[in-house]
């Protein structure tokens, strides 16, 4: 069975390798969606595709896609036959906010089955913005929050600013 996992993943966060680690380990197939989020300042698609195809590799993990879309991840699932929606709740308001997508997402392809994998503790803190506002003050103290491949992007980026 084929699972998709879709969000910005910017930036994939260790709490996200962990969603797909565990993931793994229930499905023959992930595949791993980026999407653009309307509501964050996004870098480009294919970028953040090549980091986590990166990340995957370093990881070795062997039955996972990465594929990018600009659009509704329902349209995505139609067009590609996927059923299975895999998403991660941290805390209660993750809860809420998945509560109504998955309210617009059946309402949009009823064929769709939501799948939900709570957050390892260790990561329930963790989210791609608090990664980022961090960034912004100190870059090093983002390292043990996200995978190598990342973490050197990130240096990259914020080093100089």
């Amino acid at each position: 069975m084929t699972v998709v996992f879709a969000g910005s993943f910017n930036p994939l966060t260790n709490g996200h390798l962990d969603i797909i680690k565990r993931s793994t380990k229930m499905y023959d197939k992930v595949v791993i969606v980026v999407t653009l989020n309307q509501k964050k300042k996004q870098i480009n698609l294919k970028k953040i595709q090549n980091l986590i195809e990166k990340t995957i590799i370093d990881n070795n993990l062997d039955n996972i896609y990465v594929d990018v879309w600009d659009g509704l991840i329902v349209d995505y699932m139609q067009k590609y036959k996927f059923n299975y929606l895999l998403r991660s709740l941290r805390n209660c308001n993750d809860f809420n906010y998945e509560c109504d997508m998955q309210s617009y997402n059946k309402g949009l392809n009823n064929s769709i089955e939501i799948i939900y994998l709570i957050a390892n503790p260790k990561y329930m803190h963790l989210s791609s913005s608090g990664v980022l506002e961090i960034c912004k003050y100190d870059i090093t103290k983002v390292k043990d929050l996200v995978p190598k491949p990342i973490y050197e992007y990130l240096k990259e980026e914020y080093e100089n600013i």
